[in-house]
């Protein structure tokens, strides 16, 4: 069916301003993400309604082959969207927020000057308040993504201190 749609049909969005892109990233279809950004790689640049691009959706719905594929995607064809700063910060939050440091981090080898990227004005989607501070502050708050701030057992202990 991709096939014998015009590139140009698939940019069509329905009330959430949402593609088709987007909504295969909501539900994780990378074999059909590959079809759709194939005949025609502009999907990956459309916003919907709630200001989210297809790769913050898929983040937001924790689907990481999703997101690197389209991250990938983003990176390798130079995607315009991603290129500007404030988008980049955004995607950058959503992969923090959905807890793909690795990704984040792809990301941040790329584009090393969002580093520094204020997340001020970025919304906090978990908890719907703002903060002020630098992307790599968010991350250092999650004790979590580190070994010393995860609480082990007895052999976890052991383990970790060998």
């Amino acid at each position: 069916m991709v096939n014998k749609t015009p590139p140009d049909l698939l940019t069509q969005t329905d009330n959430s301003g949402n593609t088709a892109l987007h909504a295969v990233a909501q539900l994780g279809n990378v074999k059909i993400a590959k079809l759709l950004v194939d005949k025609n790689g502009e999907l990956l640049n459309f916003f919907n309604n709630d200001g989210l691009l297809p790769i913050q959706v898929a983040a937001n719905r924790c689907h990481k082959r999703m997101t690197s594929y389209l991250l990938d995607k983003f990176l390798t064809n130079n995607y315009s969207n991603l290129l500007e700063d404030a988008t980049a910060g955004s995607v950058l939050l959503s992969l923090v927020k959905a807890k793909f440091y690795d990704l984040a981090l792809y990301l941040l080898k790329e584009k090393p000057e969002l580093v520094r990227v204020n997340v001020s004005h970025l919304e906090l989607m978990e908890t719907s308040v703002s903060r002020s501070g630098e992307i790599l502050e968010l991350m250092a708050e999650e004790p979590s993504v580190f070994k010393s701030g995860t609480c082990f057992g007895i052999w976890g202990s052991l383990i970790y201190s060998c």
